[in-house]
């Protein structure tokens, strides 16, 4: 009997340790799922991570003002319009620059007469140097007034500095502006700038002329790009450095002012 009794601890045991066993070989398992599941993760957020938002700038923009106080007779352009080099955009009248030219004109005849006859007269002891002197300084003079006033005539017109749209029109025709007011806002066709702003960490992996892909918000495709640019300061506020990256081809259907995700390739973002 006794002998029995022990058999059936002895068996008892032994389930027991099987059991034990079976429990804590499932717990590592679940431990395992558990990390793989945790790496997934963190590999999705290094992804996410490397989608950086991006800013489509023109190659060139600029505003021209009026050089001179004007009225608009004609104004050749409106928002979005699409323009050639040398292209007249905007004309003011310039009645009064003419006649200020005009007057310019007759009193430099004048005055070339005066000094002409001052060398006449020196030449017959009539004339002292002086006044040769100061009939040739007023010749001087009006020459320099007359070019001023081929430039303000030539200011008379807009013309484009280069070919692209117009992006804000900031006046009307038939209106008067001052020297120096706001007229035009151009931007220039061609290969759109990329600006984007990445971790500063991430800085020993980028190069310029690396390639990266850029994701369009408003066109909904892909496009290459590459980088032409790294900053040489980094923001100590957000920790980050702005990159400037250039299309690889003109794409007709982007805008400056579009926005995006520029996905980095694999090496800038270990």
């Amino acid at each position: 009997m006794i002998k029995r009794i022990k058999f059936l601890v002895f068996l008892l045991a032994a389930h027991t340790a099987q059991f034990s066993q079976a429990q804590l070989a499932g717990q590592a398992s679940l431990k395992s799922i558990h990390l793989s599941h945790n790496a997934n993760l963190a590999s999705q957020a290094d992804y996410r991570h490397a989608a950086i938002r991006v800013l489509l700038a023109p190659e060139k923009e600029t505003v021209l003002s009026s050089s001179v106080a004007a009225k608009i007779i004609q104004l050749n352009v409106s928002l979005g319009s699409a323009f050639d080099k040398g292209q007249t955009l905007l004309k003011f009248s310039c009645k009064e620059q003419i006649a200020r030219k005009n007057m310019v004109q007759a009193e430099l005849a004048g005055a070339l007469e005066t000094h002409e006859g001052k060398v006449k007269m020196q030449g017959l002891k009539q004339a002292s140097s002086i006044e040769v002197a100061l009939a040739a300084s007023e010749v001087a003079r009006l020459r320099a007034q007359l070019t001023l006033s081929a430039v303000q005539i030539e200011n008379c017109q807009i013309k484009a500095p280069w070919q692209g749209r117009v992006s804000k029109v900031f006046v009307s025709n038939h209106m008067s502006v001052a020297a120096g007011e706001p007229l035009l806002e151009l931007v220039k066709d061609g290969r759109l700038k990329i600006r984007l702003n990445v971790p500063s960490k991430k800085l020993s992996h980028i190069n310029v002329g690396d390639l990266f892909a850029v994701n369009i918000d408003e066109t909904g495709s892909r496009y290459q790009a590459k980088i032409v640019a790294i900053n040489s300061r980094i923001d100590s506020v957000s920790q980050t450095i702005e990159l400037e990256g250039r299309m690889i081809e003109h794409y007709p259907g982007l805008l400056a002012g579009m926005s995006g995700t520029a996905i980095l390739a694999e090496k800038q973002v270990e």
